[in-house]
């Protein structure tokens, strides 16, 4: 077992290209899945699943990727209405990952609302599929 940052609601079809073991670049707007990203680093294992964050248990499977790149920035945008200025920022995370197998819940270890998930993980073999 092994403790890992979750990174929830991915589409399938990326989960599917980093089985292929093809480096896979994504760009991720969602607070959860940014702020789980905040203290991976390269050559980290991270957990991908298509499943929603709010439905994540024991036993959620899904694609192991290692951290290639990662980086956060805050973008800022501004929108102008009448005589008001409205200033928006988000955060997002760019990280490349490269598909290194396939794994499972055992237990969510941090579950916090915004602040990411973490679990440990079950590391299964290629056979397993999880969506």
């Amino acid at each position: 077992m092994t403790l890992m940052p979750l990174l929830t609601g991915i589409d399938g079809r990326i989960l599917k290209e980093l089985r292929t073991s093809r480096p896979r670049t994504l760009v991720l707007g969602s607070a959860q899945n940014v702020m789980s990203l905040v203290d991976a680093s390269v050559n980290d294992e991270v957990l991908l699943t298509s499943t929603g964050a709010r439905d994540i248990v024991g036993g959620t499977g899904g694609v192991i990727a290692r951290v290639r790149s990662r980086e956060i920035t805050m973008h800022r945008h501004y929108q102008r209405s009448n005589a008001m200025r409205e200033e928006q920022e988000a955060a997002v995370a760019q990280v490349q990952l490269e598909g290194c197998g396939t794994g499972r819940i055992i237990e969510i270890t941090k579950r916090f609302r915004n602040l990411g998930i973490e679990a440990e993980v079950d590391r299964l073999p290629e056979r397993f599929t999880a969506f």
